[in-house]
């Protein structure tokens, strides 16, 4: 019976009125992806109290507990062991010659020289007290802010210019004015005083919090009632009105691109389209924001009062998280209704959905869905199909009714992974049993395994003819014609028979995401191609398709999401720290809504991508030579290089035996640092520029004496390349004997001594070929001898690398070379002639010794080993040349047999107990000493279908070690195993056999039989049934 519920009131309370997450007035909603950089990283310290960037492109923190620098890889921190007299600085302001000045809380001044840090305005009237803020001027002049007033100095010394108790200084980006923030009002410094700037409309009051220039020099201003205000370079003054109140602020920045952005004890804020916007941080973090920096690639750098620096990953993604609201952090599937609202399945928390820029209504289980465990869904219209892990419900949302159909009601079994509204108005619902049709009000269900193949229907789409694909688990490509269907697997070039997700482009080709790459088929007939981690997918398995405005297919992955070309070229992989919300994408879950934005769930969280925001960074990397070590030990001289088209190459000049070289740099790009590479080329060394890579540092070892020119490039996450090469020459002189003047002497001596060597020429000459005949003659046949040696050496040493040394059996080794040739050799001739498949087995079986510890605790361990080995010696005897005795480890020994049935199993399992327990030694004190054995044995193949890989043999060993236990379990000194029966044998993969038979070896399939054999007495018959070859001596098998 059809479950359909009225839940008026609840439901109508869902789909009418907008559930908006709000803190204090201001939305928190899509973020930007935040990229944490802390002490783990390497950061001095977590309070961050200044950020700037040098001339060279060096990222600067000032902490509570020093100064570090970053390059985006790594930390350099400098604290009062490297020249700082205080660690807690405060403030920090570059200089144009890549100088850094660092202001401490009571240290004083220190100035960074791009070598070492120094002192240079020590003992110069400065007040021993906190330096509240530092600024260079365009003249180059300092400026230092203390409470007891602002100093300035020009190197020759320092001045108080203003009595003011200074709270900040900020500089203008183009005119290089210093404006002044104290006692919450704004002054700027013209010549040698100050004077105060009005910064509101005549009326207004109020003391200024913070303030920031602008890009084109405009100043910034909020006040402490968040109110905010813009100055004009023409001195007018208007308000900037927004919506949404504002906490108190620290810190205000105005970024290039126009974004305002405002950092408070409460946390990070923005102003978009006249509304306050809460940006979290992270979960459980601090969002006491003291310091917004903005570098020259445009990235926003926060620094926080206790949880390190974050930088905000701006661009094309932004991100919806439980910190922005989301109820679970799983989204599964995604849906548009007409009224632009975006509906989400998440797993534990129902249907979320996104309205107007803000969270929507919300539909749960207490408003009459299945369950709260929702998989997918899709729109009708104004209503919503939706899939859940207890069936599939229809929510109308005009008449605020829920119609349920769960397992025995239409729809087989309950958990729904996909629904498709075709073109005709039937949905389609994928299951883990099978697809159902929900047309005319009446539901028609094709089954797994019987007409779709495969254990699980997963994804669905629709081509331009109203055919369905389908993607399978395990059975591949289904194509729904109407009337039948199509499979696609393997064996027509489908990389995986595991198929995730599929898509229909706007080109009329199928996608297929499988666990081996994409899948790609052009329903034309115009050529089938793949995409896989050769070209350059980041992960083999493909969990989401969904294809954008510029029909690229964007691919999520189990290591990021690639971005893939018509033509099936990977341009590029998108990952966490490129702005994804997690790494890894979830099943099936993307979207592309009506404004062409690409919504996509992954593991944790949802990102919004929109592809026309996609930029390239454009601003090549800036390269720096940081270090160059001679000999392991630093090159004198050498001060770190950057570079700089004015500057001349630097050359330096090296001795003879001073020819090992290590070049150590950096690319400054802290947009996706991760990606930055890196080629270089030692001319006159090197045949031309190395292969791009990630590796900042270049070595080179015994370099011959010359000249020679150190080339350096790198490229951002992009490929823009650096414009011009960074260059050192660096020359190596020759020693003494290898100089021109020491050449031309030598070059006289031998003309002078040539006149009166011509005499003896011919006879030294045909003394030396005489000498140098019997010498090669020599050499020649001690060489061979040295070759046979060899020869024999190279043949133990690899009968050693097969063979175990106690025993002489073979070892595992040897066995992982034999076995899987010889099961896919049996493959192949089971294949080609299916006939022989009743003779031509292969049987296993693995001996494990009874007690053999007993053995070695009794008698000792050197009795222990003479036992094993004449077990092994008589089982050696016991079986034919072309079978396989191996010690597989300490008292299991593993016996592999060639065409041999089931009448000549049981005989040779027989004749291995036997052998067996009829070797006996010597004891400790003369007594026999004999053990017995427990044996496991299969044959081989187990039935008709897909056999098992080569890389799979294990698992048949495995198999004969389970019923290897069954023996042991049952009594020892016996065997159990599996042999053929009367029946033929199963279908069934032997994949699915093997798992069968390792939970229950007893319960076996069709064609075997599960068999105990005791050992036989001492008198037992040793005829033709205890003979594991009898059989084929009496021609009841195949030759052997």
């Amino acid at each position: 019976m059809r479950a359909v519920r009225r839940v008026d009131t609840a439901l109508g309370r869902a789909c009418g009125t907008l559930v908006v997450f709000c803190l204090a007035g201001w939305v928190s909603g899509q973020q930007l992806s935040m990229r944490h950089v802390s002490v783990k990283e390497g950061l001095a310290q977590s309070q961050v109290r200044a950020v700037t960037q040098d001339a060279l492109g060096y990222l600067w923190v000032g902490t509570s507990g020093g100064v570090s620098r970053y390059d985006g890889r790594r930390f350099l921190i400098f604290t009062k062991e490297d020249g700082l007299t205080d660690d807690f600085v405060w403030s920090l302001a570059p200089t144009a010659d890549g100088g850094v000045w660092v202001g401490t809380d009571r240290g004083g001044v220190a100035r960074w020289d791009r070598n070492r840090l120094s002192h240079p305005l020590a003992e110069r009237g400065l007040p021993v007290s906190r330096i509240r803020a530092l600024a260079v001027d365009r003249g180059g002049d300092l400026w230092i802010g203390y409470r007891e007033g602002l100093f300035r100095s020009d190197g020759s010394g320092c001045a108080l210019l203003a009595p003011l108790a200074v709270d900040g200084l900020f500089t203008a980006p183009r005119s290089g004015e210093v404006a002044v923030l104290s006692a919450g009002g704004l002054w700027r410094v013209r010549g040698d005083r100050v004077e105060e700037i009005t910064v509101r409309p005549a009326g207004e009051t109020g003391r200024v919090a913070a303030a920031v220039f602008g890009d084109d020099d405009t100043l910034w201003v909020i006040d402490e009632d968040g109110r905010m205000w813009r100055r004009h370079l023409d001195g007018s003054v208007e308000a900037v009105p927004f919506t949404g109140g504002l906490p108190r602020a620290r810190v205000l920045r105005v970024t290039r691109l126009g974004e305002i952005w405002v950092g408070t004890s409460q946390g990070l804020f923005s102003i978009e389209e006249g509304e306050v916007v809460h940006q979290p941080l992270r979960s459980g973090a601090t969002d006491d924001v003291r310091v917004l920096f903005e570098d020259r690639e445009g990235n926003l750098w926060v620094g926080t009062n206790g949880d390190g620096l974050y930088q905000a990953v701006r661009g094309a993604f932004r991100l919806l998280t439980a910190e922005s609201g989301l109820p679970t952090p799983l989204v599964l599937n995604f849906a548009e209704t007409p009224d632009g609202c975006i509906w989400m399945a998440t797993l534990g928390a129902g249907v979320a959905s996104w309205c107007d820029g803000q969270w929507g209504p919300r539909l749960t289980a207490a408003n009459g869905l299945p369950s709260d465990r929702v998989i997918c869904l899709t729109a009708d219209g104004n209503n919503l199909w939706v899939g859940t892990s207890d069936g599939v419900a229809r929510v109308d949302r005009d008449r605020r009714r829920i119609r349920v159909w769960r397992s025995g009601e239409g729809v087989s079994p309950n958990s729904v992974f996909a629904i498709l509204r075709a073109r005709d108005g039937a949905v389609w619902v994928a299951t883990e049993d099978g697809v159902s049709r929900f047309r005319d009000d009446a539901w028609t269900t094709w089954a797994s395994g019987a007409e779709i193949p495969g254990l699980h229907v997963m994804s669905l789409a629709e081509d331009s003819a109203g055919a369905v694909w389908m993607a399978t688990y395990g059975g591949g490509v289904v194509r729904f014609s109407g009337t039948g269907f199509q499979t696609w697997t393997t064996r027509q070039g489908l990389p995986d028979d595991r198929v995730w997700c599929i898509r229909v482009d706007e080109q009329n080709r199928v996608w297929a995401g499988t666990d081996t790459g994409i899948w790609v088929h052009p329903i034309d007939g115009s050529g089938d191609f793949t995409v896989t981690t050769r070209g350059g997918l980041p992960s083999k398995s493909v969990w989401f398709l969904v294809e954008d405005l510029y029909h690229r297919i964007w691919a999520g992955t189990t290591r990021g999401v690639a971005l893939v070309s018509p033509d099936g070229r990977v341009d590029r992989v998108y990952t966490d720290a490129s702005g994804l919300s997690h790494i890894e994408a979830a099943q099936n879950a993307a979207f592309r809504d009506s404004h062409n934005r690409l919504w996509m769930g992954m593991i944790s969280g949802v990102t919004v991508a929109e592809p026309d925001m996609l930029r390239t960074n454009m601003q090549p990397p800036t390269l720096v030579l940081e270090n160059v070590l001679v000999n392991d030990r630093p090159l004198e001289g050498f001060q770190q290089l950057d570079a700089a088209a004015d500057r001349p190459v630097p050359q330096f000049d090296l001795g003879p035996d001073e020819n090992d070289l290590r070049f150590e740099f950096t690319a400054l790009s802290f947009i996706w640092p991760e990606r930055v590479k890196f080629r270089w080329q030692l001319v006159n060394h090197d045949r031309g520029w190395t292969a791009p890579g990630p590796e900042s540092r270049a070595v080179y070892r015994r370099v011959p004496p010359g000249d020679y020119m150190f080339l350096l490039q790198a490229e951002n996450c992009d490929g823009v390349w650096a414009p011009e090469p960074l260059k050192l020459a660096v020359r190596i002189h020759p020693p003494w004997y290898a100089t021109v003047w020491f050449r031309l002497l030598i070059l006289a001596s031998v003309a002078v001594l040539s006149a009166s060597v011509v005499g003896f020429r011919v006879l030294a000459e045909r003394h030396r070929r005489q000498e140098l005949e019997r010498v090669v003659a020599e050499r020649t046949a001690d060489l061979a001898r040295a070759n046979q040696v060899i020869s024999a050496q190279n043949i133990k040493l690899e009968e050693m690398v097969r063979t175990d040394p106690l025993t002489g059996l073979a070892n595992r080794r040897a066995l992982a070379e034999m076995l899987p040739e010889e099961i896919a050799h049996l493959q192949r001739v089971v294949r080609q002639v299916p006939a022989t498949i009743e003779e031509r087995c292969l049987a296993i079986v693995m001996l494990d010794l009874d007690h053999f510890k007993h053995v070695n605790d009794t008698h000792g361990h050197e009795t222990g080993d003479i036992l094993l080995e004449r077990i092994a010696a008589a089982l050696r005897s016991a079986v034919r040349g072309i079978d396989l005795v191996v010690r597989w480890g300490g008292e299991e020994i593993l016996v592999v047999a060639r065409d041999v049935k089931s009448r000549g199993l049981k005989g040779l399992v027989t004749k291995l107990m036997r052998t067996v327990a009829d070797v006996t030694v010597p004891g400790r004190q003369g007594q026999p000493v004999r053990v017995t054995a427990s044996l496991g044995f299969c044959f081989y193949p187990l039935g008709r279908a897909d056999g098992v890989s080569r890389e799979d043999w294990g698992r048949i060993v495995d198999l004969v070690d389970a019923l290897l236990y069954v023996a042991k379990n049952t009594g020892r000194a016996r065997a159990c195993g599996l042999i053929r029966s009367d029946e033929p044998l199963s279908d069934v993969s032997e994949p699915d056999i093997l798992r069968a038979l390792m939970r229950d070896p007893r319960r076996t399939p069709q064609g075997l039989k599960f068999v105990e054999i005791d050992l036989p007495g001492p008198g037992a018959d040793s005829g033709p049934a205890a003979d594991p070859h009898a059989a084929d001596r009496h021609g009841e098998s195949g030759p052997a």
